[in-house]
């Protein structure tokens, strides 16, 4: 009985402590540093493919978060929809992916867009925003 008792109260606290480990999920999102976060956002832009679908683009990026100076950082760090002036929607997921200077916040240029047309990867990075937007 007591053998019993011993295993209960050494496996119920590790059980626990599993359950609210992070897990990298949209509702329990990894906690990592901002250098670790940058790193690993520029290897898996790396793997992007055109026609991968969101939840895989989502899935590869990581859900992450980061501590900085100016504040908690996401991953992404922030989404966006835009209509096209033909109609065409769009979702735009953006990604720390660049070093800042100590001195300013996060600025659009340490981020790495991602297009996202239907559901599907159609490009990433800056140049493909201002084709979509017509900068």
């Amino acid at each position: 009985m007591l053998r019993h008792i011993i295993v209960f109260f050494l496996l119920v606290p590790a059980g626990l402590l599993m359950s609210c480990a992070e897990t990298g999920t949209a509702d329990h999102p990894e906690y990592v540093s901002l250098r670790g976060m940058l790193e690993r956002n520029q290897d898996h832009i790396e793997q992007l493919k055109i026609g991968m679908n969101e939840d895989a683009v989502l899935k590869l990026m990581g859900f992450m978060r980061a501590e900085s100076h100016d504040g908690l950082v996401r991953n992404p760090f922030r989404r966006e929809g835009y209509v096209a002036d033909n109609g065409v929607r769009y979702e735009i997921l953006y990604y720390y992916t660049h070093p800042y200077a100590k001195f300013h916040n996060i600025l659009d240029a340490d981020l790495t867009p991602i297009l996202i047309k239907n559901g599907q990867v159609v490009g990433w990075g800056w140049s493909t925003v201002h084709q979509v937007k017509g900068w």
